[in-house]
């Protein structure tokens, strides 16, 4: 029953995209947060189902959906030129040809497709359906992790998720807390401003208790990771609160219950934080880390995708050799595997991205009517900030989520921009400009 439930809602986003095209975008979306073929036993599990919905995607686009293009941007050019970028470097240099193959499949489909969302997703209904359909797709990977935890089935290596096999979600514990706590500002703005759910006391129950069970989700992998995303996330919303004084006291509270009450063996896995010099994971870590950069100096152009394998400091294989030890970094797997080309691109991305959210939040003060503009671009900016603390302890250069906050970020910029333009050409007051947005989504 559940594959067939499944492939009915893999189904169904082929049934309304026939409609509305821009649901086959939603679909892939979906897929690639969800990975339904891992959850089903049957009928999908073995369908190259990301493949079929992306083709339909790009068709129900190019033949049915070409109105109001979004102008061309520069995070659009440095996508592609990425996607450019890493297939040369997998099949011209790379160190380790068919590993490298195995990760540049995943990783050109992420750009490609990052780069294709912003020509489907315009509207504010898109935007925000968008963000539903990846919020509950994502969910899958931390609500079971997060409802079984404070029930005594956290620790420390415990897969409590809902997936059979590998996700580029759930590879690690790490990865999870950091998506489980990215995704708090983006639920809580869908809690202020969504337009597609009823606006009533049940959703936002529903919002803030997802947010809680985001919490447990993180507590529960005993991730030192996830304490430090969440403090992060902690001083952002006290930047961003106005009663400053009252939060600070709420966070300290918070805080000083979640010590007293967490076991014992978190409590010590969490002390070794400060112990990083003689923790032996830290100290594999900052040799993996000078192992790359002197890697990259040597061969600026990078190794290709993988070549973390060839260190060799990782654990003693059986036959005496030593394996190769992750990057636990998203710029130095960037470094690494692309050189400093590949480098500049990445940071590129994430600098243009919160130029585009800043200025989006900017300009959407002149019209009241764009609140949520303005709460949207700083949700975004705080789960980009978030999802780069988290891949400063475990590599995420190429995790899909990132790239699809670069997306987002065309999205919101272009919306806000056809706004003023229309305002510019009609010389509509604010209210009647307001009333034709409404009535257009």
């Amino acid at each position: 029953m559940r594959s067939l439930f499944v492939a009915l809602c893999y189904a169904s986003f082929f049934v309304f995209g026939a409609v509305a095209p821009f649901v086959l975008t939603l679909g892939y979306v979906w897929v690639d947060s969800f990975y339904p073929q891992t959850i089903a036993f049957t009928i999908i599990n073995d369908l190259p189902v990301s493949r079929i919905i992306a083709i339909a995607a790009l068709g129900g686009y190019f033949l049915l959906d070409r109105r109001d293009p979004p102008r061309l941007c520069f995070i659009t050019v440095l996508l592609v030129l990425f996607a450019a970028w890493v297939t040369l470097s997998t099949f011209v240099w790379a160190v380790v040809p068919d590993e490298a193959v195995e990760k540049w499949n995943l990783t050109v489909k992420t750009l490609l497709f990052s780069a294709f969302v912003p020509l489907a997703i315009r509207s504010r209904i898109q935007i925000e359906a968008f963000l539903q359909i990846w919020l509950f797709g994502l969910a899958i990977n931390f609500l079971p992790s997060g409802l079984k935890a404070p029930i005594g089935g956290a620790a420390y290596g415990q897969n409590l998720g809902a997936h059979i096999g590998f996700t580029p979600y759930v590879s690690n514990d790490a990865r999870l807390a950091m998506i489980a706590l990215m995704l708090v500002p983006i639920m809580l703005f869908l809690r202020q401003h969504t337009k597609i759910l009823p606006a009533n006391w049940l959703t936002s129950a529903m919002y803030l208790t997802m947010i809680v069970i985001a919490f447990g989700a993180a507590y529960g992998t005993y991730e030192r990771t996830a304490v430090i995303v969440a403090a992060v996330l902690a001083a952002l919303f006290w930047l961003k609160s106005r009663r400053k004084v009252l939060v600070a006291a709420a966070l300290a509270a918070v805080a000083v219950v979640s010590v007293n009450v967490a076991p014992a063996d978190w409590l010590d896995r969490m002390a070794t934080i400060t112990e990083y010099k003689e923790e032996r994971a830290a100290a594999s870590r900052l040799d993996v880390w000078r192992w790359t950069f002197n890697y990259a100096v040597e061969h600026p152009l990078g190794g290709g995708f993988n070549l973390y394998l060839i260190d060799k400091l990782g654990p003693v294989n059986p036959d005496g050799s030593r394996a190769g030890l992750a990057y636990h970094n998203n710029f130095v797997e960037v470094l690494g595997e692309q050189g400093w080309p590949g480098l500049a691109i990445f940071v590129a991305l994430i600098a243009t991205s919160v130029i585009y959210l800043r200025g989006a939040a900017r300009r959407a003060r002149q019209f009241a009517q764009l609140a949520w503009c303005r709460d949207l671009a700083t949700a975004l900016q705080m789960a980009l900030v978030l999802q780069l603390t988290g891949g400063s302890f475990v590599a995420l250069g190429f995790h899909p989520p990132l790239y699809m906050l670069f997306a987002l970020s065309i999205s919101l910029r272009e919306y806000v921009y056809r706004v003023e333009k229309a305002s510019a050409q009609a010389g509509l007051p604010n209210r009647e400009l307001a009333t034709r947005i409404r009535a257009r989504g």
